[in-house]
């Protein structure tokens, strides 16, 4: 590269300290020249005589980008650019235009472990005015995808976009805002998905405090939210002010998240609701897969989760490890429960195994370490002159689990399908529609049929006697109402309701 050589006059009262490049530095001697001309120190003319340090310094003009050496992946190396690749210059007000990248390149350590470091006082840290695509968007990282430690209002806010921000990889963090004075996401409208992640190998969405909303979505066209899949949490928001995740309007579901290692969406404490769905062309919430939750809210002042309307389901889960919901007080359901049942926890506390089927009689009652579950029900195969108290759904997993409000683990009991040895856990359906063993010495058994215990240990019809012309019904407890007549299974449904 040519360079062009100028003089250049210092003019001080001390010696000057030369620095910079070794190779372009004069060093001090005893020559001699004669100069011409007029000093000036600080803008006024210096009259005064005296010794004056001169210093001789190599000048480049600017270079034309595109006629530097690129890389092999035509970017071109910060060291060819005036300065020599430091970093302490100051560029105020410039406009940067063109169809090429500014790529920066390289291996950035401590204090800021990261190529671009932005600071401002007064404003925002990052904005985008108008991108033709993704707003922000992250292929892959190791550690997080998107991170905000600290925001005076919004963590990230998008106001239009295709997708606010997708997230193809990370090594652990998707998406995270660790503080943000009011909304930590605030997207105003989008056409696809307000947050997309494709794969976290931790928590997929986080936030840690919001002084407003965790995550605030106007309308999205597509999702509000969706998680493809989450090493820990899909969606989690730890302290909200206001709504732990709001969605005021999506095409498709309001929370997607196909897949989470542990809750799908997990909400510590939010000052009004938990979850908040106005409305949603398909489910509220969708949760596909999560090994524990599907939803958890630690504690929420208004409502755990509020759906206004979805076009499918308010709340859809397809498959939890633990439960799809766990709800620590009453529920109220104001146009029915579609196939609810009601469940009891208990210990077999007999000498054979039970089969899901299987009625079971009372023995006592247990002490209970898990969350949920007051006491334990000490229960057996039913015989003839005990008190019937239900039929054994399966048996029931211990399961670890976090206790948001007091930032310990708890464990508890989680029912799963399967025969129950003795001294396991024990599933037990006290009331709503089941399968029951049909006893085989049963006379004829038709739908409406009330049930009662046989000798074999299935049920059986109740048996009438006729005195004096006058059929009178055997005096037994019932188990249930018969919903169907016997086939080739020896499981009949009953509507179990002990009496």
């Amino acid at each position: 590269m040519k360079r062009k050589m100028s003089l250049i006059l210092f003019c001080t009262l001390i010696v000057l300290m030369v620095g910079g490049n070794p190779a372009a530095d004069v060093s001090a001697g005893n020559s001699v020249f004669t100069y011409e001309g007029r000093l000036a120190e600080n803008g006024n003319p210096e009259n005064s005589a005296g010794q004056y340090t001169l210093r001789l310094a190599s000048q480049e003009p600017t270079p034309n980008p595109k006629d530097l050496p690129a890389t092999s992946e035509g970017s071109i190396p910060l060291s060819e650019f005036p300065g020599g690749g430091r970093s302490d210059h100051n560029h105020l007000g410039q406009t940067w235009t063109g169809s090429e990248p500014l790529v920066i390149n390289g291996a950035y350590g401590e204090p800021w472990n990261a190529p671009l470091v932005l600071s401002n006082d007064s404003g925002h840290g990052l904005r985008i005015l108008n991108a033709g695509a993704a707003g922000v968007i992250v292929d892959s990282a190791t550690f997080n995808g998107f991170r905000v430690v600290s925001a005076g209002t919004n963590g990230l806010r998008v106001d239009s976009a295709t997708n606010g921000l997708w997230v193809g990889n990370a090594g652990v963090l998707g998406v995270g805002v660790d503080y943000a004075k009011e909304v930590a996401y605030w997207v105003h409208k989008v056409d696809g998905s307000a947050l997309w992640v494709d794969d976290a190998g931790g928590q997929a969405i986080g936030v840690g405090s919001a002084g407003q909303s965790g995550l605030l979505v106007v309308s999205a066209g597509d999702h509000g939210l969706h998680v493809q899949n989450a090493g820990i949490d899909g969606v989690a928001v730890d302290y909200a002010g206001d709504n732990g995740l709001y969605v005021g309007n999506a095409g498709g579901n309001g929370v997607a998240v196909d897949s989470a290692t542990y809750q799908g969406l997990y909400v510590g404490s939010a000052g009004d609701n938990g979850l908040y769905v106005a409305n949603s062309g398909n489910n509220g919430v969708a949760v596909v897969s999560a090994n524990n939750a599907g939803l958890w809210v630690g504690f929420a002042g208004g409502s755990g989760l509020h759906v206004a309307s979805a076009g499918a389901d308010g709340v859809h889960v397809d498959s939890a490890g633990g439960y799809a919901g766990w709800f620590g007080g009453s529920i109220y359901a104001r146009d029915g429960c579609v196939g609810c049942t009601i469940t009891v926890f208990g210990v077999n506390a007999g000498n054979t195994a039970l089969q899901p089927g299987d009625i079971v009689s009372i023995q006592g009652l247990l002490p209970s370490q898990f969350a949920g579950v007051a006491t334990l029900m000490q229960v057996k195969a039913a015989e003839n002159g005990e008190t019937v108290i239900g039929v054994v759904q399966g048996w029931a997993e211990v399961s670890s689990g976090a206790d948001s409000q007091q930032g310990k683990s708890e464990e508890r009991l989680v029912p799963r399908q399967g025969m129950v040895e003795p001294g396991q856990y024990v599933t037990i359906i006290i009331y709503g529609p089941a399968q029951v063993k049909a006893s085989a010495l049963s006379g004829p058994l038709s739908a409406g049929t009330r049930l009662t215990l046989g000798d074999d240990g299935g049920v059986r019809t109740l048996k009438t006697t006729e005195v004096n012309g006058v059929q009178i019904g055997e005096s037994a407890s019932t188990i249930g109402i018969a919903l169907e007549e016997p086939g080739d299974n020896e499981l009949i449904w009953v509507l179990v309701n002990p009496q």
